[in-house]
């Protein structure tokens, strides 16, 4: 039996083990990426550890252990009490009528603003988290990095404060996420994406492989970069464009947008970073929705986009 064939049974297994043991998956990925990369692959232990998704990991760590600190220290309740001041007061001007008097911001106006007051921590954490923003839109700087720097800053200031925040940083996730992304890797070290897709896109018929591209390309962007899949499907999408099978806009528009309408899954940057912020209490639902969601579209983008780009023949 092929690699490639063992990697996508060892994938089936991972789904089947964690849903009947309620392992974390995570771990059974990286399990699974160490004994399919090596036995089944010949890859070294640095090959494997090549495809760790540090950049996903940084995300994760740095980001949830920054606003686990902003929460510790007031500073989150601070913004959700000035927001809220805030939409009250402009509600009264624009209706020009009283506030309900049990309303927060009617007649406790000043004492909402006295009881929560401006700390010298909670100065710092907002200049910490308008640095983080300023330096990563505008610099273009690894959010993760400079989210953890920012932290560790803000956690010499005052560690008593703090000491606790690095227990919220949501590290079963963090373990869920890199392992499946590690295995991830493994599976595109060996070629087993590119298997399939070669297997698929040497089928006889035309609309059926552009069809399955979609498919693959809306399945593996839910754990990969939408970015670099693209790059690898669209060369195997080329020979039936050439051949006038498949109107070319059409083909192209189909493969990027089933490719990246799933990156809000949990095992994308954006998901992982939604489902680490969330309460302990929500994490769960927030991950089944998260994961609801990105299967839905598995599903559902690739036919939509069949339907509406590449039947027509949208040239």
């Amino acid at each position: 039996m092929s690699a490639e064939l063992i990697s996508i049974l060892a994938l089936v297994a991972i789904f089947v083990v964690t849903g009947v043991f309620s392992v974390n998956m995570g771990a059974l990925a990286f399990a699974a990426a160490f004994l399919v990369g090596t036995l089944a692959g010949g890859m070294t232990s640095d090959d494997i550890l090549g495809g760790f998704p540090g950049d996903i990991f940084m995300v994760l760590v740095g980001v949830t252990y920054l606003f686990a600190i902003a929460r510790a220290n007031g500073t989150i309740d601070w913004l959700v009490y000035r927001s809220v001041l805030f939409a009250l007061l402009s509600r009264r001007r624009s209706v020009e009528a009283p506030v309900p008097a049990d309303a927060p911001g009617a007649a406790r106006d000043d004492a909402l603003l006295e009881r929560v007051e401006l700390s010298r921590d909670k100065v710092l954490t907002l200049v910490g988290i308008l640095t983080m923003v300023v330096l990563t839109l505008f610099l273009e700087l690894d959010i993760g990095l400079v989210a953890i720097t920012v932290a560790v800053v803000l956690g010499v200031i005052s560690p008593q404060a703090h000491r606790d925040a690095v227990k919220n940083v949501t590290w079963p996730t963090v373990l869920l996420i890199c392992g499946v992304l590690t295995y991830v890797g493994v599976l595109q070290e060996l070629g087993t994406v590119d298997y399939v897709s070669h297997a698929v896109s040497s089928i006889g018929v035309p609309l059926l492989s552009a069809f399955l591209l979609c498919l693959i390309g809306a399945v593996v962007s839910a754990f990969a970069s939408s970015t670099g899949l693209l790059g690898a499907l669209i060369p195997l999408a080329v020979p039936l464009m050439a051949g006038g099978q498949v109107g070319v806009a059409g083909m192209v528009a189909a493969l990027a947008i089933a490719s990246t309408v799933v990156d809000i899954s949990p095992f994308s940057t954006s998901g992982a970073i939604m489902l680490a912020n969330s309460r302990e209490s929500e994490r769960d639902s927030v991950f089944k929705g998260l994961a609801l969601y990105g299967g839905t579209m598995v599903v559902i983008a690739p036919v939509v986009v069949w339907l509406t780009m590449i039947a027509p023949g949208i040239t």
